[in-house]
């Protein structure tokens, strides 16, 4: 690992042992979120609340997003990129412990530990943190009527195609950053 790369995880790490929403975070989620959207957004840890607004607010300000691209699109599949991690407490060591096997042996290590059904709650945890975008997707097809705001939420760490829309590359990019 690089120092950037080690700076970058410190700085997560001391951004989630700091997390807290507060009153013009929930008015922003409020201004772009359905009441179906808030459901899942305020069932997800406080850590990825802070994540998901920070990343929101970054895809807002960010200088050179088109003019065509729909900005309140943009931040609502900003906010919901991680809905897939609503469904399961996820410890700050299970967090460092997932980053840590995702670097050992390109991900294999972690792909033979994650097991949805597992009785072991790690393996569990580990396999919600790898599949919360497909998991996200399938909880949000079921009120979503925005197949790219589900898209982006499926697809968020998934290798670029050529077929991607205008919003997966943006939420892609600065996700990596923050």
């Amino acid at each position: 690992m690089t120092f950037k790369q080690s700076w970058y995880r410190f700085k997560q790490f001391r951004q989630a042992v700091r997390s807290k929403l507060t009153y013009s975070d929930v008015e922003f989620i409020r201004q772009y979120l359905t009441k179906q959207e808030q459901i899942i957004f305020y069932r997800m840890q406080v850590v990825d609340q802070k994540h998901s607004l920070l990343l929101a607010h970054k895809c807002l300000n960010r200088n050179h997003v088109a003019q065509e691209i729909d900005k309140n699109k943009l931040i609502r599949a900003a906010l919901m990129h991680d809905a897939g991690k609503a469904w399961m407490k996820i410890a700050l060591f299970h967090r460092i412990l997932y980053v840590l096997l995702e670097k050992f042996g390109n991900g294999k290590l972690l792909g033979n530990l994650a097991r949805e059904n597992s009785k072991l709650r790690f393996r569990r945890v580990l396999w919600t943190l790898l599949h919360h975008g497909e998991t996200g997707a399938r909880l949000l097809m079921t009120f979503e009527e925005d197949p790219e705001i589900v898209n982006t939420v499926l697809n968020h760490h998934n290798k670029p195609t050529t077929r991607e829309g205008y919003i997966i590359p943006i939420i892609r990019e600065i996700d990596n950053q923050v």
